[in-house]
């Protein structure tokens, strides 16, 4: 999946259906200034801010409604949901600055710092706090403390990083293996400051790889 110097997308064409390898294009409503693709999800950014989500090998197998949870849309087909269209629900009154796709979930960082999650929420990869399920379309993060300006993320399988205006990085979700980078085990519903990283560096990218564990 690229994005071409005018702003077109290009993905892979889906061999599994017969087809023999290649190239397409991919017919995105605007300019592509951002791209970001997970196991199940693509999403891209245009020049206006605004998002775009599909998965160009929809139907295989998993139902419509939980593909559109991790689109972060409603899908009533298989052709919507490899279609690429535009993501509303918190983002309709925002402007998408950066996006961030990981195994089942988005992430949409806002121009002026906020932060909208959707997907799925099994172990707190949302951000949203304590007792949130799967969120079906875009929702802020009001769990950030007051005055938090975000600047980037980033998405793994179950877990999310975000970085702070300020150079600190925040995480929250899955903390198997001590991911998460606060000295445990145990999953965040919420995004944490990493205190270990804020004590000795100012930090000004951040990335994670997307894997199925």
């Amino acid at each position: 999946m690229v994005v071409g110097s005018a702003g077109a997308v290009v993905q892979s064409l889906d061999t599994s259906e017969g087809q023999a390898a290649g190239v397409e294009e991919v017919a995105v409503d605007g300019v592509v200034v951002a791209l970001s693709s997970g196991a199940e999800v693509v999403l891209a950014v245009d020049a206006e801010g605004r998002l775009h989500s599909w998965w160009p090998h929809a139907g295989q197998g998993l139902p419509l409604g939980l593909t559109g949870v991790r689109l972060g849309r409603v899908v009533a087909s298989v052709e919507q949901a490899r279609t690429p269209e535009r993501v509303g629900g918190a983002l309709a009154a925002h402007r998408v600055l950066a996006v961030a796709a990981g195994l089942y979930h988005g992430v949409a960082v806002l121009y002026g710092g906020g932060v909208a999650t959707w997907g799925e929420n099994d172990r707190g990869q949302l951000g949203h706090g304590p007792g949130v399920g799967d969120v079906s379309s875009p929702r802020l993060v009001e769990t950030l403390a007051e005055g938090t300006v975000i600047t980037a993320a980033s998405a793994g399988s179950a877990h999310t990083l975000l970085l702070a205006a300020t150079g600190h990085a925040l995480s929250c979700g899955w903390g198997l293996c001590g991911r998460l980078g606060h000295g445990s085990q145990e999953d965040e519903s919420a995004p944490r400051v990493i205190e270990a990283l804020a004590e000795h560096l100012s930090l000004i990218h951040i990335s994670e790889p997307t894997r199925p564990y």
